[in-house]
């Protein structure tokens, strides 16, 4: 079992490797369909390669990659997402609405956004904006809502605000950026028929019970992988982002600051099931092309198995 699965992995991913470089040229006529918005998050991947790989696994959500080059719906109602949990959450205002009073809305968000107070704290949520700016999940600055409308029409404001977080084993707090979609009311417009159930800690340890029924008498092993600065990497519908324009405080400028997103926002309620249909997508390959037992928790992977069965 070990060395011969060690094998059969190496085969598979040098099988993969080949592809992709067979598959590469082909991106060309993809990236020219691409949204300008869009082209930082999705030029990034080798487009032709999920395609083939998808087909290969037989991926049953067939709009995934669809959905990922066109921008998946920050608005309104989220794309259909088969493999997840039905339910249904309705938006609790119409799209009808979304225009209503709006020179009000955005002139009540700008005379939110202001420095923290925190000077440490301002400095890295900026720090953080910058390298959105920098990578093009996020289009701008602008320093001005006349400039933002003049490029995009009309908009619609949210605030953008930072806080300190420290998780488990961390010595030192950091700083989480949040995309106020409850300030903004752009979630008061968004609903969807379904919704991720994230991996928790009674999924692994059913995962790890069940390897060890097969191998009772062995050791496991495991790993974790995370996606980095994960909803950036999942894009979003170009023709919802200027309801999603944000408001940010510039400590570098001392003034408010705008950026359009072609990505998914850190507070917009359909960015949790839009963004785990890529982390989905890459447990259901692994598991056919490798032999892994995967599972994911929004942007964590995981997986466990016997020693035995691994050649080192």
């Amino acid at each position: 079992l070990g060395p011969e699965l060690a094998f059969v992995r190496e085969g598979a991913a040098n099988l993969v490797e080949a592809l992709a470089r067979a598959c590469a040229k082909f991106n060309a006529q993809a990236y020219g369909a691409v949204h300008w918005l869009l082209k930082p998050i999705v030029g990034k991947r080798n487009l032709a390669l999920m395609r083939e790989v998808s087909w290969i696994t037989g991926f049953p959500d067939r709009a995934f990659l669809v959905d990922y080059v066109l921008g998946m719906n920050t608005l309104f109602w989220a794309d259909p997402a088969p493999r997840f949990v039905p339910r249904t959450l309705e938006p609790l205002r119409t799209r009808e609405e979304f225009w209503n009073d709006i020179e009000v809305h955005n002139m009540s968000i700008l005379s939110r956004v202001r420095s923290t107070g925190d000077p440490e704290l301002d400095h890295a949520s900026w720090e953080k904006t910058a390298a959105e700016f920098a990578d093009g999940s996020l289009q701008g600055p602008y320093f001005s809502l006349k400039e933002v409308e003049g490029l995009h029409g009309q908009v619609r404001l949210l605030p953008r605000f930072p806080i300190w977080e420290q998780h488990g084993g961390s010595e030192a707090p950091t700083c989480r950026n949040i995309d106020n979609g409850l300030a903004g009311e752009q979630n008061l417009f968004c609903g969807s028929f379904w919704t991720n159930r994230p991996a928790d800690i009674d999924l692994f340890i059913g995962l790890m019970r069940h390897v060890l029924a097969l191998f009772p008498m062995d050791a496991l092993l495991g790993f974790t992988s995370d996606f980095k600065s994960a909803y950036r990497q999942c894009s979003a519908n170009p023709h919802h982002a200027k309801g999603w324009v944000l408001v940010v405080w510039s400590c570098v400028h001392q003034c408010q600051v705008f950026g359009v997103a072609g990505a998914q926002l850190f507070g917009c309620s359909l960015a949790p099931v839009n963004f785990c249909r890529i982390p989905d997508w890459c447990v259901f390959v692994a598991s056919r092309l490798f032999f892994l037992a995967m599972v994911h928790c929004i942007d964590d992977v995981m997986t466990v198995e016997s020693l035995s069965l691994i050649h080192i």
